[in-house]
């Protein structure tokens, strides 16, 4: 019992170090407690390498996890931070693909939903 509330005690605090506004699961999300966990560890982990990134700007990325696919959302300065944030959410374990809905600060029309894998 006190294993299960660690573990729920994790999963809440990866929650608002990510920045989600809740801790609700969908109803109709398909996902086993395990995998939302997996997920959230995942996501957590990128944002720790952005944190700690020159490149990236941490603070104007989204990364949101559902089963191992990231997938990117934001601002960055160039196309030199994009790419540096897709290899760095790439390298982070159990990552299967990354969408990247990322937009160039200074451009109107950036590339957005490349799958890198």
């Amino acid at each position: 019992m006190k294993l299960l509330q660690a573990g729920l005690l994790q999963i809440l605090i990866v929650y608002c170090l990510t920045g989600c506004t809740s801790l609700i699961i969908a109803v109709d999300d398909k996902r086993s407690l395990g995998e939302v966990a997996d997920d959230a560890a995942i996501t957590s982990s990128i944002n720790i390498k952005y944190l700690t990134d020159e490149l990236v700007r941490a603070l104007d990325i989204n990364v949101d996890t559902y089963r191992g696919v990231v997938t990117l959302d934001g601002l960055v300065d160039n196309q030199i931070a994009a790419t540096r944030a897709v290899d760095l959410a790439l390298s982070a374990k159990n990552v299967t693909k990354v969408i990247s809905n990322l937009t160039l600060r200074d451009q109107t029309l950036s590339p957005r939903g490349l799958v890198y894998q």
